[in-house]
């Protein structure tokens, strides 16, 4: 099989359908913790260069799916409780920062779509669908993020959402949809400080559960799929 020189944009698409491709994989447990992942046979599989693969396991390592070992090679990261709370460490600072960022830029529309949003994370989960109150929660968190209208801040985001975003966690309904709802008014009121540290306190609550949860050495990690 011959492989041709893409363009830059062609590159990009095809590093994001292999990440993307890749992380689908490792959640689904297709490929197991501790597996090496051979660069060469991911690019047949794949049908596009070794640099695209080298460059979406650089991602993917960025977000903890993946460990480089010098020498070694890539390898498929263990389910790590401290990289959970590290991820959740840096996202309670950058989003309470697109929380503010919110305040300058939430149209009327985007209100209502995220008021929208919390309501239907909400009535799942008082119907005991935690798995699809989960997937609309990050929803909830990426289109705080895409409002904010900072290309920077979503490209730095994005590398500390996959770790902890699809992992599976217990909630209480009506704590995150109190908190969900004060965000909201917040920013619908322009109120940049208040809004960035309800977002910020919303996401420190997730980290202390995680924390507590390894103290008491009860945390099993399971991927949200």
């Amino acid at each position: 099989m011959v492989i041709t020189q893409t363009t830059s944009s062609d590159g990009k698409s095809s590093r994001h359908r292999v990440r993307n491709q890749i992380t689908e994989m490792i959640l689904s447990r297709k490929l197991k913790p501790g597996q090496r992942l051979v660069q060469e046979r991911l690019a047949k599989e794949f049908s596009v260069a070794q640099g695209v693969v080298r460059e979406s396991l650089l991602e993917l390592s960025c977000c903890g799916l993946v460990d480089a070992v010098d020498n070694l090679g890539v390898f498929v990261s263990e389910l790590d409780g401290a990289k959970v709370v590290e991820a959740l460490e840096v996202r309670e600072v950058l989003e309470g920062l697109a929380a503010r960022l919110c305040c300058q830029h939430a149209s009327r529309e985007d209100i209502k779509k995220l008021d929208q949003l919390v309501t239907r994370i909400y009535l799942l989960g008082q119907e005991g669908k935690n798995d699809e109150a989960a997937l609309l929660d990050r929803e909830f968190h990426h289109r705080i993020v895409e409002t904010a209208n900072s290309g920077t801040l979503q490209a730095v985001t994005t590398s500390h959402w996959t770790l902890q975003l699809v992992l599976k966690m217990s909630f209480d309904v009506e704590i995150v949809y109190k908190a969900h709802r004060s965000i909201i008014e917040a920013i619908e009121k322009n109120a940049p400080d208040e809004a960035e540290q309800l977002m910020r306190d919303h996401i420190r609550s997730a980290r202390n559960l995680v924390e507590q949860q390894i103290a008491e050495g009860n945390f099993v990690p399971e991927w949200l799929c």
